[in-house]
């Protein structure tokens, strides 16, 4: 659904901000697709396959709104303050299917064993604002 590879933020692409209506997306995408449109632009195509990715994510209700999560997701992960990684191998739970981990203030982060099936989890600490990177 999106360009993680290259982190693309298809708002940006299509020249809008996230609570833009589906006129104003569509309005704009028609813009840049004329614009940019490899027949008609000796430019690369890769940025009309870019425009043209972020029109069909945001046109989308259900995926815009998944787009939307995700980018919400990575507002959080870029600013956690990371206290430390831990691999999923490194942890053991106990038989309610949690395991606590020491933090440096001195409290602890409770991690669930249903945390580690996203492929990456911030856990945060109980007491202050430090995050468990949990891959």
């Amino acid at each position: 659904m999106t360009d993680k590879l290259n982190d693309v933020d298809y708002y940006s692409v299509l020249n809008c901000d996230k609570s833009a209506s589906y006129k104003e997306l569509k309005q704009n995408y028609q813009v840049l697709i004329r614009k940019y449109h490899p027949d008609k632009c000796a430019g690369s195509p890769n940025h009309f396959i870019t425009i043209d990715k972020a029109w069909k994510t945001l046109r989308d209700e259900k995926l815009r709104t998944q787009y939307d999560t995700y980018l919400q997701t990575q507002a959080e992960f870029d600013s956690a303050v990371v206290f430390a990684q831990l691999a999923k191998s490194d942890l053991i739970f106990n038989k309610e299917n949690l395991m606590n981990y020491p933090c440096r203030c001195g409290s602890s982060f409770v991690i669930y064993q249903e945390y580690i099936e996203e492929e990456e989890c911030l856990v945060e600490c109980n007491e202050c604002s430090n995050c468990l990177l949990i891959k």
